[in-house]
């Protein structure tokens, strides 16, 4: 999900992640976005010596193909993904270089707002924030604008676990398991 549990405190329920393999609604999604036979391709990135990233990849390609979409890989140095993804993020290129990578960002203090926030805060579409997907739900900047100014544990946990909520129903990533 959106934050690894480990960081959350104890009293956080992390959503259930509801995605299932449906290949019928994957076309009907397509279709229905103007892409009934696929055709189109994205470029995946990742870093140099990263096997995890480049298998995730791989089982993206094999199964993007099953709906006509191509994927082409493409392996760089982790400075040159770092700069490519910054300069989409800044630029908004149109179209983006890089239309999708595999990241797992370590939390920058042992809180939820390292994540929530950093990642999924409307805010962080610019600056230092990583919201490269340039992600907005207004109802999530609030639950999280709150579980930060929240006097207790307790009561921030149930401000991300909603937040979580409306994230995972967006859908703004895809979100793969976590890093052991």
């Amino acid at each position: 999900g959106p934050a690894p549990r480990e960081i959350m405190g104890a009293g956080y329920k992390a959503p259930a992640i509801p995605y299932r393999y449906d290949l019928d609604r994957a076309k009907a999604l397509l279709a229905e976005a103007g892409f009934p036979n696929g055709g189109f391709a994205i470029e995946y990135y990742y870093n140099t010596g990263d096997e995890e990233k480049r298998l995730m990849g791989v089982v993206l390609q094999s199964q993007a193909a099953k709906l006509g979409v191509k994927v082409n890989l493409h392996v760089t140095a982790w400075p040159t993904l770092v700069s490519k993804a910054v300069a989409w993020k800044e630029k908004r290129q149109d179209p983006p270089e890089i239309t999708a990578y595999a990241q797992y960002i370590s939390p920058r203090y042992p809180d939820g707002a390292a994540f929530f926030k950093f990642m999924y805060h409307s805010s962080a579409q610019s600056g230092n924030g990583r919201n490269f997907m340039f992600y907005g739900n207004p109802e999530v900047d609030r639950l999280v604008d709150e579980a930060i100014a929240a006097t207790s544990e307790a009561h921030a946990n149930g401000y991300y676990e909603k937040a979580a909520r409306l994230i995972i129903d967006d859908a703004p990533d895809i979100f793969v398991g976590k890093m052991m």
